[in-house]
């Protein structure tokens, strides 16, 4: 009864024009919508309209894109529904080869039947590196979901779930699919990444593949850090190749090798005199002594700054990820 109800509520919706059904709240509520034959007919019915990134808390299902998209992300492959299965309906409907990435990446569950369609070596591994590394903000909404897709995650990274909800990065997995997908096919899976999250939290791993990649460099990071104090581009630098950051090293070392024997001055002179020019603080006060002592402690020490999203006094970056 309750599966015939189920299907029931897919059929009206997948039939619905842009009015809202009595059905459409039903469906909203569906935490399983089906297999196979659910997306077959979402997809079908969304046809060039892309799936639905905006997750509110008083969703009603009044959008007709918003609740297809709902029938998309809610649905499981069955035993019945095979990769062959998939493959077969794909051919038939004449999915788009950029349809079947965005689907993968809007619910990677249909990842490995998406494949079977594709046929793009490490396509599955990428899709599931991409969605390890999302800030997801659908967590809430997507509760049961999000557990399903962790399991995944497990078996691909020893890295725990806290660690790269925390910004932690498997970099080893990202080499060894990149190498095995190669650059152009990437792209198309960077382009279709806005479908992993709801908002901006793609743009994490996109930053991340993009640094180890070697596809970003040093200078555009530390210009995201500058403008904005950006906590992403601060873990990137550690994924830059060494090739790019190299050079900062060496930046670092000269800096400060100059700062500590300008004009033939000790180092502790030099010292004195830079905090003298550049302090904004009045020096009677004991905490601006400390931060003082803070801001023009040496830049290659393997320690951050009390702000690393600066450059010291001195004019050296603090930062152990430079090297």
């Amino acid at each position: 009864m309750i599966d015939r109800c189920r299907r029931r509520v897919v059929e009206v919706e997948t039939q619905r024009g842009d009015r809202e059904t009595a059905a459409s709240a039903l469906a909203m509520d569906l935490r399983w919508t089906g297999g196979l034959e659910t997306v077959a007919r979402a997809v079908s019915a969304l046809g060039k309209t892309h799936f639905a990134r905006t997750f509110g808390w008083a969703e009603s299902g009044a959008s007709r894109q918003e609740t297809l998209s709902h029938l998309v992300v809610r649905s499981v492959p069955r035993a019945e529904d095979t990769p062959e299965a998939f493959a077969r309906w794909a051919r038939e409907a004449r999915v788009p080869e950029a349809r079947l990435v965005e689907l993968a990446l809007y619910a990677p569950q249909w990842a490995a039947h998406v494949n079977h369609v594709l046929r793009w070596p490490g396509f599955e591994g990428a899709v599931w590196w991409i969605q390890a590394h999302t800030k997801d903000d659908r967590s809430w909404r997507l509760h049961e979901m999000k557990e399903l897709w962790a399991a995944e995650v497990s078996e691909r990274t020893p890295l725990p779930a806290a660690d790269l909800t925390e910004g932690g990065v498997d970099v080893e997995w990202f080499r060894q699919v990149y190498a095995e997908i190669g650059t152009e096919r990437w792209r198309a899976l960077d382009a279709a990444a806005k479908y992993a999250a709801s908002s901006a939290g793609h743009t994490r791993a996109q930053l991340f593949a993009r640094a180890i990649a070697g596809l970003v460099t040093r200078d555009e990071l530390f210009g995201r850090i500058d403008s904005s104090r950006h906590q992403d581009a601060v873990r990137a630098l550690g994924l830059l190749p060494w090739r790019t950051a190299r050079p900062a090293t060496a930046t670092c070392s000269s800096a400060t090798s100059d700062w500590r024997s300008s004009a033939g001055r000790p180092a502790s002179s030099a010292r004195s005199a830079s905090r003298a020019k550049a302090a904004p603080w009045p020096s009677d006060s004991r905490t601006s002594r400390a931060r003082r002592a803070t801001a023009t402690r040496s830049g290659c020490s393997g320690r951050w700054s009390r702000r690393p999203w600066r450059t010291s006094r001195a004019g050296q970056w603090c930062s152990s990820a430079a090297t």
